[in-house]
């Protein structure tokens, strides 16, 4: 029952803020449109979002490896698997208006940023993996 609330909390805690990073990066480039017309993001959204995405992908990593009890790497690896193939899923198709690049790039920063935040620290005797 723990290795699943530990993977849950991670990818739900990584995903949360990366759609409240998502808004602040919008928020802080454009504003709040108020019944403007929808442009195309700019390169500075992409950029701010990915950061976002990066910050968020290494607190769930933290997370999911804080929870789990033993095989931390493991709970980690599923949640960054878990991640990055919502990403290219949930940014893909033909209804999406991201460029191509972007749905892969943001798989490999949500994978790697999942991965270095669930490192376990060997700090101690009791600091197992």
């Amino acid at each position: 029952m723990r290795s699943l609330i530990a993977v849950l909390a991670g990818g739900t805690v990584a995903a949360v803020l990366f759609q409240i990073g998502a808004v602040l990066a919008f928020v802080m480039l454009y504003g709040i449109p108020l019944g403007a017309a929808p442009g195309p993001p700019s390169v500075g959204y992409f950029g701010l979002n990915l950061g976002f995405a990066a910050l968020a992908a290494l607190a769930g990593g933290r997370i999911t490896a804080n929870l789990a009890r033993r095989r931390r790497r493991a709970h980690v690896a599923i949640v960054a698997v878990g991640l990055a193939a919502m990403a290219v899923w949930g940014f893909s198709g033909p209804a999406s208006h991201w460029p191509g690049w972007y749905p892969p790039t943001l798989a490999l920063v949500g994978l790697a940023g999942v991965l270095a935040g669930g490192i376990p620290r060997r700090t101690g005797p009791d600091a197992s993996d």
